[in-house]
């Protein structure tokens, strides 16, 4: 396989319900990413973004995310993608060089999958022509993340019909925990807001979008969280970020220990 950029693509995964994202996405996309010549798809139900620049693949009346996901990759003909959210808004330059290093790796490393940041931390790290990379060992929890770069084929092969993003994030490690050929960047690619939880904006993202005059006040049509809502999102993101602490080893013993206690009579 050669290293033709006719081998990678970028996926911004939505669907119809937010398409209110993708005009301020795709104008802050092309005003950091003003080199970008790889293919750039949009994943979508039945809805269409009018811009030359992006392909929209449509997988049809919403029945499942893991379906939708299926329908929409086995339309794109590029081997390695690059998937992001729609509501992932990026705030600062992409450096492409670095990208297609990136791409170039998992080409040479038969890389299976690659996280965008080592929020998870790695197990080690390895250095080469490409840059410095994480690695993750089979058997570490949550390697297998949405965002991020994926070797098509694999991710087609642990996809399973039925499966919302929190299940295939979750159930799709189990799937993959005895699989090598899973990493992490060490430092980011770029820098993202994110916008949207449980339908709601985030009020940060919401104030950036409008100062930034990418999305006009009168246009929000969805609410801003807050209250009970946000208090509960605040804590949830804290104790995630308090778990990813502890040493992933522990981890596993403490949630097996956990299982043995759970099932003892």
């Amino acid at each position: 396989m050669s290293i033709s950029k006719n081998n990678f693509a970028i996926l911004v995964l939505s669907c119809d319900k937010f398409e209110d994202t993708w005009k301020p996405f795709f104008k802050l996309f092309y005003c950091n990413f003003k080199d970008c010549n790889l293919p750039l798809y949009l994943g979508s139900n039945t809805k269409k973004y009018n811009d030359k620049k992006v392909t929209t693949v449509l997988s049809g009346p919403d029945s499942d995310w893991s379906s939708s996901l299926l329908n929409i990759i086995n339309q794109i003909s590029e081997e390695y993608l690059l998937i992001l959210l729609d509501d992932m808004f990026i705030t600062s330059q992409v450096d492409e060089v670095r990208l297609m290093k990136c791409f170039s790796f998992m080409r040479d490393f038969n890389v299976k999958h690659m996280h965008l940041n080592a929020d998870i931390k790695p197990a080690s790290l390895i250095n080469n022509e490409h840059g410095q990379f994480g690695v993750y060992k089979p058997g570490m929890p949550y390697t297998v993340n949405v965002l991020g770069f994926w070797d098509k084929t694999y991710l087609d092969s642990i996809l399973i019909v039925g499966e919302s993003p929190w299940n295939f994030e979750i159930m799709g490690s189990y799937r993959a925990s005895y699989d090598s050929g899973f990493y992490c960047l060490t430092s980011n690619l770029f820098n993202v807001l994110h916008g949207i939880e449980k339908g709601m904006w985030f009020d940060l993202a919401i104030n950036y979008l409008v100062s930034q005059k990418l999305i006009d006040i009168s246009e929000i049509s969805r609410p801003v969280l807050k209250g009970k809502s946000k208090i509960k999102s605040t804590i949830q993101s804290k104790y995630f970020n308090t778990i990813k602490l502890v040493p992933w080893k522990l981890r596993i013993k403490f949630m097996n220990l956990l299982r043995k206690l759970l099932i003892s009579y």
